[in-house]
C-alpha cells in the first residue's frame, strides 16, 4: 500500500508539478469553504422554494471545480478537452431563484482558487461574500415598504366585477391589478387573481370581509408573500 501511495504521488508530481498534501489541501479547504457558503445559504434562504440538494450541490460543485482546476494545471489541452467533455452535457434543471446562480458562481471561484493555490485569496472571498450576504438578509436589502399580495376571489358570474370588486378595492389599497379571470366550470361562478398593495395599517382580514359582503356565494382568500412563493 505504501508503495502504490508513494507511486501514486510520485506521478502527479511528474505530470503536473503538485504533490499529494497539495491536492488534498486544496480539496479540503474547498470543501470547508464551500460548506460554510452552503450554511449561509440556509440561514438566508426565504420562501417556499428550499432545496436541501442545491444546498449539497454547492459544496461539491466548488470541491469539484477545485479537482478539476489541479488536473488541468498550465496544460492548455487539457482545458480544451475539459471544455470539449462539457460541451455534451446537458443541463435542464431550471434555477427557480435567481440568488442561486450567485451561490453557484460563488463556489466555482472558491473551488478555482483553491484549485490553484490562492488560498488566502479563496478564504477571504468567502469570508468576505459570506458577510455581505448576511448583513444585506438582516437588513432587509433591495425589499419594498409596501407589501403586495395576491388576492383570489370567486364570486358568480352574473356579478360585475369591475362595479363592485373595483369599488371596493378603490377604498382600501393604493394599487392593484388583475391577473387573470377563469370561469369555474358548472358553478356558474369565475374567480379572478389580484396583486394588491394594501394601504399602510390595513390589515388583509378587512380587504376580504368588505369583498366578502358583496354576494354570500363570495369566496375570498389572500396569498401572503407574493415575492417569495412559486406559483
Amino acid at each position: 500500500m505504501d508503495v502504490l501511495i508513494k507511486e501514486f504521488s510520485r506521478d502527479i508530481s511528474m505530470t503536473s508539478g503538485v504533490t499529494i498534501t497539495n491536492v488534498i489541501v486544496s480539496l479540503l479547504l474547498s470543501f470547508l469553504l464551500c460548506l460554510l457558503m452552503s450554511k449561509v445559504y440556509s440561514i438566508t434562504h426565504r420562501g417556499v422554494s428550499y432545496s436541501q440538494s442545491f444546498v449539497q450541490t454547492v459544496v461539491i460543485m466548488g470541491v469539484t471545480v477545485s479537482l478539476i482546476m489541479i488536473i488541468i494545471g498550465s496544460n492548455i489541452a487539457r482545458a480544451f478537452s475539459l471544455v470539449g467533455a462539457l460541451s455534451i452535457i446537458r443541463f435542464r434543471n431550471p434555477v427557480k431563484e435567481s440568488r442561486d446562480v450567485g451561490y453557484i458562481f460563488m463556489a466555482m471561484a472558491v473551488g478555482m482558487a483553491c484549485g490553484t493555490h490562492f488560498f488566502l485569496v479563496a478564504a477571504v472571498a468567502t469570508v468576505l461574500l459570506s458577510g455581505i450576504v448576511l448583513a444585506m438578509h438582516h437588513m432587509d436589502f433591495g425589499a419594498r415598504e409596501a407589501k403586495e399580495i395576491m388576492l383570489r376571489i370567486q364570486i358568480p358570474s352574473s356579478i360585475d366585477h369591475e362595479a363592485t370588486i373595483h369599488k371596493v378595492l378603490k377604498k382600501t389599497v393604493n394599487s392593484f391589478a388583475i391577473v387573470s379571470i377563469d370561469a369555474l366550470g358548472k358553478d356558474q361562478m369565475k374567480e379572478l387573481l389580484y396583486v394588491i398593495e394594501p394601504k399602510r395599517k390595513l390589515e388583509p382580514e378587512y380587504i376580504i370581509g368588505e369583498i366578502s359582503k358583496i354576494d354570500k356565494e363570495t369566496k375570498v382568500s389572500v396569498i401572503l408573500g407574493q415575492d417569495s412563493v412559486d406559483l
